[in-house]
């Protein structure tokens, strides 16, 4: 479990550039954070995989935990962002790779206290102070099936002959 900290951080959002003008999606990569619990990753000749398996051996690399990718939606407050009057164009978007046993509330409480905080480089930075609206899981549970598509097929399905 050596780098799995280090792939998690890898695969969540940070700042990027074009803050000033606009860029607020710090999204990061959602399939990569999936991808670290791949126990069968894509395989290398074996030339290639040596170097890899010199210092370090790969089953240590899989975490002994699920883990899950979520988004936090963050009102911010720079005055030195350029706006246009858009909807919304002061919310950052940020991806977190994190533990899936991590609850919503969980990232809320901690993100808050590091937001009151203000311990972040980008505090003092950007002359910002920020306000998390809200967190996502995005773990696909496949519940959106129930919640509309397969309900939605059945009815057309069941109704199409009714038409003629």
């Amino acid at each position: 479990m050596t780098d799995v900290p280090t792939q998690a951080l890898d695969s969540s959002g940070e700042l990027k550039s074009g803050f000033l003008y606009g860029n607020n999606f710090w999204l990061g990569s959602r399939s990569q954070c999936l991808d670290i619990m791949n126990k069968t990753p894509i395989e290398f000749a074996r030339q290639y995989m040596l170097n890899n398996t010199r210092y370090r051996d790969p089953q240590d690399e899989f975490p002994p935990f699920q883990l899950n990718y979520f988004v936090a939606y963050i009102r911010h407050n720079s005055t030195l962002q350029y706006h246009i009057n858009m909807f919304d164009e002061d919310l950052i978007t940020l991806g977190l790779c994190l533990p899936a046993s991590c609850s919503t509330n969980n990232i809320s409480f901690i993100l808050e206290g590091i937001f009151r905080d203000r311990i972040l480089l980008i505090n003092d930075l950007y002359f910002v102070d920020f306000n998390l609206i809200q967190i996502k899981n995005l773990k696909d549970n496949h519940q959106w099936l129930l919640n509309g598509a397969i309900p939605f097929i059945w009815y057309v399905e069941k109704h199409k002959d009714k038409k003629n």
